[in-house]
């Protein structure tokens, strides 16, 4: 039998783990379903916003059995909701109460999904107007298996990542013109930010080479968790220079995770080792 329309067979177990995730649409995955405006109100619209590290874009997803899942706002804690049974029902977020207008299959349809709710099996979520822009609504409509009625999902699970601080152990020069600073290696550690200043109380930063007094220079970044030490040359004889560093790591979305700094070593106009 040739079929004129795509064809899905509703779930009767598990089609996907149990995790928090980001709900994108399949044709641009720049766009997260989003609680509009962050907003922790029962009845807000479920929206499209561009995709961020937000608590207000990841959903839990909760098997309930028979192929159903509840999926819970983090932000909000309120769960996805059909605000009606016809195609064109506005879909928001609302507190838990157990009803089938918060209980939905999650299909899969080649590498994405469609999201059927359980009170109105022959509509699933759909992209308002076929509309792929901030702020659109997102509705309930007829299952056709549109490209506007995929959606993809990705793991939006939050990682803890703590890095310890790394301890600076020497400060040392032959010539006043130099300075090798030693640092303790940071477990798990991708890098290292090395930063000198002129005045051990400085605020802020700067990147300026001829540094302001009283703030500090990041004189050095370095790419390896197992390099400890770093020679800073073109010194000024006769001055003062105190050093720390962080160490780094780049978390799922590609952002630096840091470090507390270290403890504040410095090698004065005479060269001897001194540890704050």
């Amino acid at each position: 039998t040739l079929l004129d329309e795509p064809f899905t067979v509703l779930a009767i177990e598990e089609t996907v783990t149990e995790d928090t995730y980001l709900i994108v649409p399949y044709l641009d995955n720049t766009f997260a379903l989003h609680g509009k405006e962050d907003s922790n109100e029962s009845g807000a619209n479920v929206e499209l916003s561009t995709k961020e590290d937000s608590k207000y874009q990841k959903i839990k997803a909760v098997y309930v059995g028979d192929g159903y899942y509840t999926l819970q706002f983090a932000g909000s804690e309120m769960l996805l909701t059909a605000d009606g049974s016809e195609s064109g029902s506005n879909v928001c977020q609302a507190a838990a109460n157990d009803s089938d207008l918060q209980k939905w299959q999650i299909l899969p349809v080649g590498d994405s999904y469609c999201f059927v709710p359980k009170h109105a099996t022959d509509l699933c979520l759909n992209i308002q107007d076929s509309n792929l822009a901030e702020g659109v609504n997102i509705e309930i409509a007829v299952r056709t298996i549109t490209d506007t009625q995929r959606f993809a999902i990705e793991n939006a699970e939050s990682e803890e990542i703590v890095l310890s601080s790394p301890t600076i152990t020497s400060v040392y020069s032959k010539a006043q013109n130099y300075a090798k600073v030693t640092w303790t290696v940071v477990e798990n550690a991708e890098g290292y930010e090395l930063f000198r200043a002129t005045t051990p109380d400085a605020v802020g930063e700067t990147t300026e080479e001829d540094e302001a007094d009283g703030k500090w220079l990041r004189v050095k970044t370095i790419t390896s968790g197992d390099t400890v030490q770093y020679t800073n040359q073109g010194l000024t004889i006769g001055r003062t220079y105190y050093y720390k560093v962080r160490a780094f790591v780049t978390d799922k979305q590609t952002n630096r995770v840091y470090s507390e700094f270290s403890n504040v070593n410095y090698m004065p106009a005479a060269v001897v080792f001194e540890n704050l």
